[in-house]
């Protein structure tokens, strides 16, 4: 994967802290303290720029789990996309909070090397995507009806055939979690891609749900492939006329 290098910049024996996007290669801003990253960006990786010339190699010392050595360009914290030091941007995965990425131009070159730079880090805080609202949508179809808030009356026998879907601005690594109401294997729901609602659906169909009548509530959550999820999202209703429907 090729990946355009970045501005020129002043110089340093050690500059770090851009953000690269994986899925279009394209550099997306410069990484800075009391920066916010916000993990809707996923997949995305953070390289670290240097002026250093010839073959000299960038430690990552933080985050821990990410400490490793890169020779090549772009000097990537997730690895590399070949794994080990073998260049290409690697993807990252930083959960919600406050991190500090830390590196340092390493020496190298033939001869006496030249010394290490110092060490130059950038702390940031990652913010989690999250459930920003629910509607009601037509099953199989999944034509929108109307938006599901809190004190909502679903009337069954009105709609017919219905989901509910949550509405998200997730990255391409993200999926939601239903948490309630809960199935029969005692797990919430879990859609892997938009239309998120709320009993799945399969590539033009949405599958309907079956709520009694009485109040409901709808819980869902963003999540990652690691497991890490974003803030919780309510939303309480009342169901009349399923009997009828």
């Amino acid at each position: 994967m090729s990946v355009q290098q970045p501005p020129p910049r002043r110089p340093a024996s050690s500059d770090f802290g851009w953000s690269t996007s994986l899925a279009s290669g394209a550099w997306l801003s410069r990484l800075t303290d009391g920066d916010t990253v916000d993990e809707a960006l996923s997949p995305y990786g953070i390289v670290a720029a240097t002026t250093a010339g010839g073959a000299r190699p960038v430690a990552f010392s933080a985050p821990a789990r990410y400490a490793h050595t890169e020779a090549e360009r772009p000097c990537s914290l997730g690895w590399g996309r070949r794994g080990g030091d073998g260049g290409g941007v690697g993807r990252v995965c930083l959960g919600p909070g406050t991190h500090i990425v830390a590196a340092a131009v390493g020496g190298g070159g033939g001869g006496a090397p030249p010394a290490a730079g110092l060490t130059t880090s950038v702390t940031f805080s990652v913010v989690w995507p999250s459930v920003t609202g629910f509607r009601v949508v037509a099953a199989p179809s999944g034509r929108r009806l109307f938006p599901l808030v809190n004190g909502t009356t679903v009337n069954v026998a009105a709609i017919g055939r219905y989901s509910v879907e949550a509405t998200s601005a997730v990255g391409a690594a993200m999926r939601v979690r239903f948490t309630a109401p809960v199935g029969r294997s005692g797990l919430g729901q879990l859609d892997q891609q938009p239309p998120f609602v709320l009993a799945g659906d399969y590539p033009g169909t949405v599958f309907s749900v079956s709520l009694a009548d009485g109040p409901q509530t709808v819980t869902a959550v963003v999540e990652d492939w690691r497991g890490n999820t974003g803030p919780p999202r309510s939303v309480s209703f009342s169901v009349t006329g399923a009997g009828s429907a």
